[in-house]
């Protein structure tokens, strides 16, 4: 900064740029004041607590282009280069990459100072660790260093370090310096070592492991199934924790699989700031640093490569706060942590110094990332078989869906806890919904008092970065009380946050069409649900899906609809429909040694192809490319999946259902059902009734019932499962009620001649009022299956439907407040002469909407819709940015507002389609319903999530 010009220097986007410019590399060089304060006003503290930063830097600050992620694929580079160049051993390549990391960090922060270096050593550091770097200086740099603070940080002996030999070493300080491994020399020092988060060591630490270097062939870190923990996900989990059971002096903390120390690392320093905040004059001194480390701190991982990083994470942690930085005139060391603080060792191993230590004195908190890995006891790893052992053993006490590990943490970490210990864990959010885990979900819920999880499924695309896809969730627990031992009390609830892509502003600012890497969480008032403990105790996954996907509403209409009609299944059960995945068909010669018979029957029939079916919906016949003769070299069948029943569902007349219910048509000429698609027929050639189901399964119902009731649906895959299908009420299961649906389908085969589908405007609403009419769903039912069908599933996986963030029409905004009218209406009853008006006022991205009793009203009262003015639109802009609280420097929680005056209630809620659907009315109805009979006078101003 100068008189004449403000130039702000990227910590994001270094890019290489030969221009001659001398501007490259600045973002900006702005002469002009005005438009300095403007381009900068996005910076200023208020918009980086408000999370406004993210609408005007968005696009351009993201994880992948951060200076220090740079500086990560040198190093990944580099250790490729080491173990290519001469290092046969691995972990000499990582112990040397990390003791560099180690020695730059001391002397960037000047904690290996110059008097320190030079006149009390008498050693040049560019003779130890620069481009002269000499072998016999840098061990007695390494030697001095280890009696000075402490020897155990990435331990490396002078034989091992000539191993390594001098011109590797010096190939090493280059890059540490920004040079690269093909030798090119830096101008000036790249990494300043000093500003570089400790957080950084955790994919320093992913990078070691997921080197392909493990004798399955995968990673050592995808065969352990072990991945970094993002530090937004980390604080998240670590302040659930803190605003249960706040951590401070003499609470100990595991983390039972470490890996690098990302969760340790921010308990110790959320332990230190809290330790600062009590006396903020005053300075800590080392050795207390040293004793809230050792004394709080604990962790266990079964790989070495990972408790080395943990202990250089914390020891660099430690020394962050120590201050001043040169420990010069101390005496100060760092504490030994291996085998006191940090133990790599396998958590399930029993009988242990750490765990009878445990046993003596429980953790307050365990927290992490347990690795995800679904154990086969026929190829265990040795490394896993203390886990396979202790799962075996405690099976029928603590079930396990699949043989999962991170599971059997969960368990493991119950055994560990003080009686009014908390648990924070993060495993794979498939555990809240599969069906080999409904006896783990009926066991641990009664077990245990799960009070909080956060189901991350819909940012599995860009939580971890792409490094993993899997989804997750974070379960959040505590040993129940004695007094609930054999029962959860009735009013007992669990919150449940499930955030949105779509609800996450640094995603929205990113490019389009690309989903980017979230490296901070807003939690959003429209994300988080109340379960009552009780919908959950049976083990069904239904009631976690709906707190992610849907509401009450929708708990009311399939709870409604299941009461009214019976099932798919039970119409089997009758012998009037059969149904069964299709053939698995094979090759002979590539059958792998699995048991097959020959059906040479099969050959020349026409097989469906689902390929160009993909994208396609209400198909009322085959396209002729979907269906091709079958070669004669693929009539081999599977013994084990069996043929007679296969067999019998590709024969007509029968309906072809898609396993992600995009179509299901129905065919009088034979069709061979390929595997895992499903095959309908009926014993008694029922075809009216076929027909009527071909056309029920491509109605919104349909699609809306086989979401909200197939396990991995809007959570990992879109593949609805032959199970879910048995669970599907059929409006029509007497021949009486057949006729419509005959008649419909004649209708629109007559009406798509020549043509293989009837998506067509017309056609298609006459298929949905026909089943909501056969199921009597009333205005609220139907409200619920559009918008699911037409809004949220633009959602799924991720995704950002523009047409479900965009902002709302001026039509959908008097949809909303008719139906918010018409719900608080009905609430007070006809009888009674009070109505509500109900007006919305929108402009600044935000929307208020003003609601109003009016007394001795004759019939219902018109709803308006108005633009603000530019005064209120700017005043609604702040009034929202105020709602959001940050937490930390990851972590946002966004909030609607609600104020209640006597007879008027106005709620502000961000211009965002999603806000503004007629269910969203409901829900915002109910919870103004809620607030207005609570048996406690209501506050003038209340602000509620």
């Amino acid at each position: 900064m100068s008189p004449g010009w403000i130039r702000l220097y990227p910590g994001f986007r270094y890019d290489d740029d030969k221009s001659n410019d001398p501007n490259v590399g600045a973002l900006h060089a702005i002469n002009d004041f005005r438009r300095a304060a403007t381009v900068l006003g996005s910076l200023r503290s208020e918009a980086v607590d408000s999370g406004a930063v993210w609408d005007a830097w968005g696009g351009y600050v993201t994880p992948e282009s951060r200076v220090d992620w740079r500086l990560l694929e040198a190093l990944r580079t580099l250790d490729e280069w080491l173990c290519n160049n001469g290092v046969k051993d691995r972990a000499l390549s990582h112990a040397m990459i990390g003791k560099c990391v180690y020695l730059r960090y001391l002397r960037q922060r000047k904690i290996l100072s110059d008097t320190k270096l030079n006149k009390e050593w008498s050693l040049s550091y560019d003779e130890a660790f620069g481009h002269r770097a000499r072998l016999s200086t840098f061990i007695e740099l390494v030697e001095r260093l280890d009696e000075w603070l402490n020897g155990s940080v990435f331990p490396l002996s002078p034989d091992k370090i000539r191993e390594f030999g001098a011109e590797r070493l010096r190939k090493v300080a280059s890059v540490f310096h920004g040079g690269t491994v093909e030798g090119q020399l830096p101008l000036f020092d790249m990494y300043d070592f000093s500003l570089i988060p400790i957080e950084t060591l955790s994919v320093i630490y992913e990078q070691f492991l997921h080197a392909t270097h493990h004798p399955s062939a995968k990673s050592q870190g995808a065969a352990r199934g072990a991945y970094y923990t993002p530090v937004p996900l980390v604080n998240f989990i670590v302040d659930r924790l803190d605003s249960r059971k706040p951590l401070g002096p003499g609470m100990r903390v595991l983390d039972p699989a470490c890996g690098s120390g990302a969760f340790l690392v921010q308990c110790y320093r959320k332990l230190i700031e809290r330790r600062l905040s009590e006396s903020p004059q005053d300075r800590l001194r080392p050795a207390e640093l040293g004793r809230l480390l050792t004394n709080h701190i604990f962790g266990i991982d079964i790989d070495e490569d990972a408790c080395q990083i943990a202990e250089l994470s914390l020891s660099l942690t430690l020394l962050e706060y120590v201050d001043p930085p040169d420990l010069t005139k101390t005496q100060f060391k760092l504490p030994v942590l291996r085998g006191r603080n940090i133990f790599c060792t396998n958590a399930f191993n029993e009988n242990e110094d750490w765990e009878r230590d445990a046993q003596r004195s429980p953790f307050d908190w365990i927290v992490g990332n347990p690795p995800w890995k679904e154990l086969n006891p026929k190829r265990l790893d040795d490394a896993d078989k203390p886990s396979w052992a202790w799962m075996q053993r405690n099976r029928t006490e603590h079930p396990i869906g699949g043989n999962q590990l991170a599971e059997a943490f969960a368990w493991r970490a119950s055994g560990l806890i003080a009686a009014d210990g908390v648990i924070g864990l993060l495993l794979p959010a498939m555990t809240l919904f599969k069906y080999e885990s409904t006896d783990f979900r009926k066991v641990f819920l009664k077990k245990q008092r799960v009070w909080y999880v956060a189901n991350f499924a819909n940012l599995a695309e860009v939580l971890f970065a792409g490094r993993a896809r899997l989804p997750a969730a974070a379960f959040f627990y505590s040993p129940k009380p004695k007094d609930l031992k054999n029962g959860q009390s009735a009013s007992e609830t669990i919150e449940v946050f499930s955030p949105f892509l779509a609800n996450q502003p640094s995603a929205l600012a990113g490019k389009r069409g690309k989903r980017p890497a979230v490296w901070n969480l807003i939690v959003n008032a429209s994300d988080l649900r109340e379960l009552s403990y009780a919908d959950v105790l049976d083990g069904s996954p239904q009631p976690w899906k709906l707190a992610m996907w849907g509401s009450s509403i929708d708990k009311r209409v399939l709870t409604r609809v299941d009461r009214c009609f019976r099932t798919f299944g039970q119409l089997e059960d009758e012998n009037l429909l059969l149904a069964s995945q299709g053939l698995e068909l094979r090759v002979k010669d590539e059958a792998n040694g699995e048991p097959t018979e020959p059906h040479p029957e099969l050959a020349g029939m026409l097989m469906l192809s689902v390929e160009p079916l993909k994208k396609r919906r209400h198909l009322i016949r085959f396209p002729a490319v979907a269906l091709q003769p079958l070669d004669i070299s693929r009539t081999f069948v599977s013994s084990r999946a069996g043929f007679s029943r296969r067999f019998s569902v590709c024969q007509p007349p029968h309906v072809l259902v898609g396993a992600s219910r995009n179509f299901a048509i129905y065919t009088d000429d034979p069709v061979i059902v390929p595997s895992r698609q499903i095959g309908v027929t009926s014993p008694k050639g029922n075809k009216p009734l076929l027909k009527a189901l071909a056309l029920y399964l491509n109605s919104d119902f349909v699609a809306y019932h086989q979401f909200l009731n197939t396990t991995q649906a809007g959570i990992q895959k879109t593949i609805s499962t032959l199970k879910a299908l048995r669970t599907l009420p059929l409006p029509f299961a007497d021949d009486s009620a057949l006729k419509d649906w005959e008649s419909l389908y004649s209708r629109i085969a007559k009406a798509t001649a020549g043509r293989d589908d009837f998506a067509q405007e017309d056609l298609v609403r006459e298929l949905n009022e026909l089943t909501f009419a056969a199921l009597g769903l009333n205005s609220q039912g139907r409200a619920a299956v559009q918008d699911l069908v037409h809004l949220r599933f633009a959602l799924v996986q991720g995704k950002i439907g523009k047409d479900a963030v965009r902002p709302p029409f001026v039509e959908e905004l008097k949809s909303y407040a008719r139906t918010l009218r018409d719900d608080l209406d009905a609430f007070v009853g006809e009888k009674t002469p009070l109505r509500h008006r109900v007006e919305v006022l929108y402009g600044g991205g935000s929307g208020v909407v003003a609601i109003e009793i009016v007394r001795k009203a004759q019939g219902r009262l018109p709803v308006r819709v108005l633009e603000s003015t530019d005064e209120a639109a700017q005043s609604f802009a702040v009034a929202r940015r105020e709602l959001i609280e940050k937490r930390t420097q990851w972590l946002y929680f966004s909030r609607n507002l609600r104020v209640y005056e006597t007879s008027r209630t106005y709620i502000l809620k961000p211009l965002q389609r999603l806000q503004w659907t007629q269910t969203q009315a409901m829900q915002d109805a109910g919870d103004i319903i809620a607030e207005s009979i609570q048996p406690h006078p209501v506050e003038s101003k209340r602000v509620v999530g």
